[in-house]
Order: C-alpha cells, then structure tokens, then sequence
C-alpha cells in the first residue's frame, strides 16, 4: 500500500503544552508544517490568528485573512495556515499595524506579547549546534532552524545570538555566563526571567545545572535555560 504521507490534522485531546485551544470544543486541530520548529514547540499560524489572539472564527476566516498578504512572521509574509510558529518568533498583523512576540507563559503555553514596531524587528535564537563547514566557515544552527556561516568559531553551543529579522543578520551575541540574563523555557519556573548566578558542569552521573536569581532562587539544567541578554533583555519577553 502506497505512503498518504504526513498527518494534516491533530486530535485536540492529544496536542502538546504550548497549543491554546479548548480541547472538547472540537475533534480536531490544526497541525504545524515540519519546518523551523517541531511539533512538540510550534503553534499553527491559523490557530494563532483563531484561539491566540481571536483574529478570525473558523477555518474559512483563517484561510481568507492569509491569502490577502497581510500577515508576516518574522518579517516574512505567510499563507500556509499550518506555517508553525515558535518561541519568540514574532507576528505582523498589517492591517491592525500590530506585533506581537510569541512567549510562555507559566502553563508552558505560548502566548502572543504585544511589542513595538522597532522590537518587531529583532529576535533572538539558541545555538543548539555548530559544525566545521567547507571553507573553514563553522555552521551555526539555532532552535529556530536558521543557520549562519562564521570565520571563527567562538559563538559556543548553548549561547543565543540577537538576530535582525528582515536582513537576517547577527547584530550580537550573548553567552551563557554568570550574570547574564536568560529566560526559562522548562521546569516549574518556565516564562520567568531570571539572572545566571552559577553554572556547574556536568559530570557522568548528573547534567550541568544553572543556578539562578529572579523571584527567587532556583536551579534547573541547562536545557531549560535561554540567554536573551547580558545585563537587559535583548528583546521584549513579558510584559512591563
């Protein structure tokens, strides 16, 4: 029996954390294109546009708001409803002249942040590999599927680089080091800001942990930590 290929749709019942949707209101649920992020990380644009932020109705409204050009992801415009957008990825709505920055909230969902037009042009991404290319260039790829060529490789994995979205650019980096500010992607204190206090390495029996200070003191592997600043956030990520 032939492939039918890829699943178009999810059972609501079944969707990761970070989709916000009312589970019994139907069967099914938009499912995320593979692209940038996974499944696990990513909301459909349609389904951000009908239960994030309450653009359109249903299905028909989605589909016809996207095919008049006038909503863009990260200084892109988009079509596909099921176009998946992640972590800090942020959202033009032209008609309402409006930006918003996908973050987490403390349920682990992502939610839209309204921001400025002058913080919609920047985002920030997590190296999470970096290979010897050809040319001696070293590829540098982040949680957001990009990748950029650099001449040196001092950028280490685990740090995050602020990115000009509409040149697709580096403009800075920053370094998962003590007293640098990061956000929580994981455990208990996800969507909270938080300044690196210490960072212990790993050994065989246990991962490295991160040692931080917002709220309060606690401690969480490294995986949960995202650097978005040295002394400020690079970016908007909660509200003022």
């Amino acid at each position: 029996m032939s492939s039918k290929g890829g699943r178009t749709t999810s059972k609501r019942l079944a969707l990761p954390r970070v989709r916000t949707v009312i589970k019994k209101a139907r069967t099914w649920a938009i499912r995320p294109s593979p692209g940038s992020h996974s499944q696990e990380t990513a909301v459909p644009l349609g389904s951000v546009l009908r239960d994030v932020l309450g653009v359109t109705t249903n299905a028909l409204e989605t589909r016809r708001v996207l095919s008049t050009g006038t909503v863009f992801v990260n200084s892109k415009k988009r079509k596909e409803r099921k176009f998946a957008v992640g972590l800090f990825d942020v959202v033009y709505l032209e008609t309402a002249k409006k930006y918003y920055r996908m973050v987490l909230n403390g349920r682990g969902r992502l939610v839209p942040l309204e921001i400025t037009k002058d913080d919609g042009k920047f985002s920030v991404e997590k190296v999470t590999k970096k290979v010897l290319s050809k040319g001696h260039l070293f590829q540098l790829t982040t949680n957001a599927g990009s990748t950029f060529m650099q001449k040196d490789g001092k950028v280490p994995v685990g740090a995050s680089l602020k990115v000009d979205l509409e040149h697709r650019k580096i403009v800075d980096t920053f370094e998962m080091k003590e007293g640098h500010l990061a956000y929580i992607v994981g455990g208990t204190h996800r969507g909270s800001v938080a300044t690196i206090e210490n960072i212990s390495p790993s050994t065989m029996q246990k991962e490295s942990l991160v040692s931080l200070k917002g709220d309060s003191e606690f401690q969480t592997i490294t995986e949960n930590v995202f650097v978005i600043g040295n002394k400020k956030a690079a970016i908007a990520v909660e509200k003022e």
